[in-house]
């Protein structure tokens, strides 16, 4: 087994690692996911990618701090968005100063109307005027 560590020790403890210097730096950072939501969907997972200085990517998903400017609408942890109430937020992803963010809508539920006669199944649009579409 090999191990090393980077840094001075205290307590017999060593210092946490700290990246070269030449390392690139984060320049952007890009979340991509669902933009809506309904309000009774399960938790969706959000993905966010940084683009490093030297014009690399690399999924910082895990990395990232996340957030949502309005928690009453949704909540996010690790990028898994999970909806609470119907509505708009921002769901943003830092690391290293900089910030991605999302547009999410939590949109109302959806409501299907359908009724069965003899053989087939009418459904009546949430729209609906009072006709209905037929299948058989």
């Amino acid at each position: 087994m090999l191990a090393a560590a980077c840094g001075k020790v205290q307590n017999d403890k060593p210092d946490a690692f700290v990246p070269p210097a030449d390392a690139p730096a984060v320049a952007s950072i890009m979340v991509t996911g669902q933009m809506t939501i309904g309000k009774l969907s399960p938790p969706v997972q959000l993905t966010a990618t940084g683009t490093y200085a030297d014009s690399t990517t690399k999924d910082i998903t895990a990395e990232a701090t996340w957030s949502s400017s309005n928690p009453t609408v949704a909540t996010v942890s690790g990028g898994l968005v999970t909806p609470v109430a119907v509505g708009a937020t921002t769901i943003t992803a830092a690391l290293d100063g900089k910030n991605g963010i999302l547009n999410l809508t939590v949109a109302p539920p959806t409501l299907v109307v359908a009724y069965f006669t003899g053989n087939s199944i009418g459904f009546v649009p949430s729209d609906s005027n009072g006709t209905t579409a037929r299948c058989t």
